[in-house]
């Protein structure tokens, strides 16, 4: 497999845009139930049905953000300086920039 840089700066927007979009999905989830709050602590917050899902969607909603600042700040800034560095190197090189 070529490491091009598309194919880096590709994988580190993916790396933080599917924990981000995890996060924003058990947001909206949380919108759309009326009178949710969720809480761990609470019991019937978030009823659908007789189920209470407010564990899981506090877990999905602070798991995806923190993936995705994580992912961002440790992962996906260096992958876009290592594109940037390899593609400034192909250039220089005269190679093509796949």
């Amino acid at each position: 497999m070529r490491f091009s840089p598309q194919r880096l700066r590709g994988l580190a927007v993916w790396l933080f845009v599917i924990p981000s979009a995890v996060a924003l999905a058990a947001q909206l989830v949380i919108w759309c139930i009326p009178g949710c709050n969720p809480n761990p602590y609470a019991l019937g917050e978030c009823l659908v049905g007789a189920v209470n899902v407010a564990q899981p969607l506090l877990i999905l909603l602070l798991g995806g953000a923190f993936a995705a600042a994580i992912l961002g700040v440790l992962v996906a800034v260096p992958m876009f300086l290592l594109a940037d560095g390899l593609s400034a190197w192909l250039k220089r090189r005269g190679m093509r920039d796949v």
